[in-house]
């Protein structure tokens, strides 16, 4: 039975709860609580911050109920943040197979999950000493690609000299009485993007890719970087994004997680599809468009502005200008019969009348300057094709209102 095991802090690392017990247990080195704890076999390595099957090896040293490991792996290691992006189920089972003996841990991860470093925000070690008398190793803190403390909006520093064995072969916590200066010179992009990386981590474990439909997706295309194509609703015009991607993270950046130009036209149907499982790509397009984590995971689906606002166009009375409606959608004239084939909508902009028949019919009207004024801003404002159009849809509804006026007095 271990003695004074201690009770983890609010969004405390595993790895520091562990930090904590051998310091409290005097013993002399860090090996000698891991025999303590987990005996001679070893348990993987503890620089993923990941679960495994040290938990439950610690918690059957412990009187029952006093250990949950569950909520062990879901609040105290990153295992919410590294496989949010996979179904549920799948969660469950890689959940089960990390705190059993079976194996080390269950899939292999790139570097940046294997940490040979550790992460700390100097606010928050201050806070810590002042609330539990000690200091401690923050879960989110530890985040991959977080470099900012989200609660303080400090940037993260991080603990020297340490080699890739440090964290699988020792036990240790912050210095105590380290006083490190706060560094409150940050970026929006970092705070933002630090901050949805967070929320990966923090939310429910059931929160994650919806099956029915693609809110980021959705989200792209409402932020002005959809293209219409026949026989689909949308793709991405992913060159558009990739130009504010580089200027608002940086080439260095976007190429780690993206790679070259010539593969990014294949990654937004995998974006689509949700076929990438790690959180990066996500947050780092979430950041891009503003996107907060709660919807890009929510049931209910965006609505896609570009379709709303052509569907509500082609009900209204007036006849534009093929030119005033893409605009007004930001797209581009020649995708607009291909919005109307795949709505199943009849082509609602001014059409190039019959010449014959524009000729058989021709009059003139005059105007005074301030007349003539009212019909140029109105063909402007309004998007009608030209000023015989607007005039043409002044004596339609006129009549239409004469002809209602006539069947309410009969």
């Amino acid at each position: 039975m271990l003695q004074y095991f201690p009770t983890p802090y609010p969004d405390e690392l595993w790895y520091s709860v562990l930090g904590r017990y051998h310091v409290r247990s005097g013993n002399p080195n860090s090996a000698t609580t891991l025999r303590e704890l987990f005996g001679a076999e070893s348990v993987g390595g503890m620089g993923n911050f990941l679960p495994n099957c040290g938990i439950r090896r610690v918690a059957e040293k412990l009187p029952e109920g006093v250990l949950d490991e569950r909520d062990i792996a879901l609040h105290h290691t990153l295992f919410p943040y590294t496989f949010r992006f996979q179904d549920l189920a799948t969660k469950e089972r890689l959940l089960e197979q990390a705190l059993s003996e079976k194996v080390k841990f269950p899939i292999k991860l790139p570097k940046p999950y294997t940490s040979t470093v550790l992460k700390y925000c100097p606010l928050c070690m201050r806070e810590d000493r002042e609330r539990y008398g000690e200091a401690y190793w923050h879960v989110t803190h530890q985040i991959p690609y977080v470099t900012i403390c989200t609660k303080h909006r400090c940037r993260l520093r991080m603990k020297d000299d340490m080699k890739k064995w440090t964290l699988n072969d020792n036990l240790f916590l912050p210095m105590d009485k380290e006083e490190i200066e706060a560094d409150l010179d940050i970026t929006e992009t970092e705070a933002e993007l630090s901050g949805i990386l967070v929320k990966y981590q923090e939310l429910p474990i059931e929160k994650g890719p919806m099956e029915t439909h693609n809110n980021l997706y959705e989200g792209l295309l409402n932020s002005d970087y959809g293209i219409a194509r026949k026989d689909k609703n949308f793709s991405i015009d992913y060159k558009s994004v990739e130009t504010d991607l580089l200027e608002r993270f940086g080439k260095d950046f976007i190429e780690e997680h993206f790679g070259t130009p010539v593969m990014r036209a294949a990654i937004f149907g995998n974006i689509r599809n949700w076929n990438y499982k790690l959180p990066e790509r996500y947050a780092i397009l979430s950041t891009l468009i503003h996107q907060d984590p709660e919807i890009t995971f929510s049931e209910e689906r965006i609505e896609n502005k570009t379709v709303s606002l052509f569907l509500r166009m082609s009900k209204e009375p007036m006849t534009r200008s093929k030119k005033y409606v893409a605009r007004s959608l930001g797209v581009k004239e020649k995708h607009l019969d291909i919005l109307a084939h795949n709505l199943n909508v009849v082509p609602f902009w001014e059409q190039k009348p019959d010449a014959e028949r524009a000729k058989e019919y021709r009059g003139y009207v005059c105007f005074t300057e301030d007349e003539w004024a009212y019909v140029q801003d109105s063909v402007s404002k309004y998007g009608f094709q030209s000023s015989s159009a607007f005039i043409r849809f002044c004596v339609g509804q006129y009549r239409d209102r004469e002809n209602m006026h006539f069947i309410i007095n009969d």
